[in-house]
């Protein structure tokens, strides 16, 4: 654990770097979508992270199983945009 963090900071701290590593990939998809307004998709995401964060806190396993938790939440939840989207 890297100094000056806790499971759950450094859980938080790792989430969103992964989200802003993902951004140029997410914006090119979102580029492809005419649908919705994209900084309300942006605002979106980000809170959805937050929530994600927190509830695995309060309610989720502690380490790697929580991070790989969450990532299999977000690509599934990605996966029925996009489906959606194809309608």
């Amino acid at each position: 654990m890297p100094e000056g963090h806790t499971a759950d900071s450094f859980f938080a701290y790792v989430a969103r770097e992964g989200f802003e590593k993902r951004r140029p990939r997410l914006e090119a998809l979102r580029a492809q979508v005419v649908v919705g307004d994209p900084d309300r998709l942006e605002a979106s995401g980000r809170e959805r992270i937050i929530l994600a964060t927190e509830l695995l806190k309060k309610y989720g396993p502690k380490g790697e199983a929580t991070g790989r938790t969450v990532e299999t939440a977000v690509m599934r939840d990605l996966q029925n945009v996009r489906s959606a989207r194809r309608v």
